[in-house]
């Protein structure tokens, strides 16, 4: 969150407060609702979405008790659909990427993509330039974005996922074998070109 906002990468308003009156006071500032997330975790585990201060303290303490080093973030809600870009980098360069978004997921919104469309990625792939071409990013990536899915639209980053992704098989199945393309990297040095993806 706060490498996003140095870098100026478009995303909801995310605090990291370190008590639950800290969370409610974060809320206040930012507006409710707001989503209360472990900063490190998996499948929508901890995330909850937080609609009055009198759920602030037990959404809070759940999130503490999910990620391994207590990290909460409140963040604010942003308009749009879940896109996710995926992508594979080598000194901060984009060498290829794949972008899908989430049609249904389990267990209910925020959990994980349990049925996936692969989708143009319009602007996404230049926000995670901006963000992770100044970092030097070496390896994969799946960020996640809330877009509209028009070109003219504003993806607003809510989440960057340092590793691979749960719908790590819609990458494979739509042409982009990220670990295959990533021993290559490891290996060789280069990364094979890819063809296009195929849409849908």
């Amino acid at each position: 969150a706060r490498t996003l906002g140095r870098l100026g990468v478009e995303a909801p308003p995310t605090r990291l407060p370190e008590s639950a009156e800290e969370a409610r006071r974060a809320a206040e500032d930012i507006g409710w609702p707001v989503f209360v997330k472990p900063a490190s975790a998996t499948g929508g585990r901890g995330i909850a979405r937080v609609e009055t201060a009198a759920d602030m303290a037990e959404a809070f303490e759940t999130a503490r008790l999910v990620d391994p080093d207590g990290t909460v973030l409140v963040q604010g809600l942003a308009d749009g659909e879940d896109y996710c870009l995926t992508a594979l980098y080598q000194d901060g360069v984009p060498r290829v990427h794949m972008a899908y978004r989430n049609l249904e997921t389990f267990p209910g919104a925020g959990g994980f993509g349990v049925l996936r469309e692969t989708v143009d990625p319009g602007p996404m792939p230049a926000v995670a330039e901006h963000l992770l071409g100044p970092l030097g990013w070496t390896g994969v990536v799946q960020l996640d974005f809330r877009w509209d899915g028009t070109a003219d639209g504003t993806p607003r980053l809510i989440e960057v996922n340092p590793r691979f992704w749960g719908g790590l098989f819609q990458s494979i199945e739509s042409g982009v074998d990220y670990p295959w393309l990533l021993y290559h990297m490891t290996v060789d040095g280069t990364v094979p070109v890819v063809p296009d993806v195929p849409l849908g």
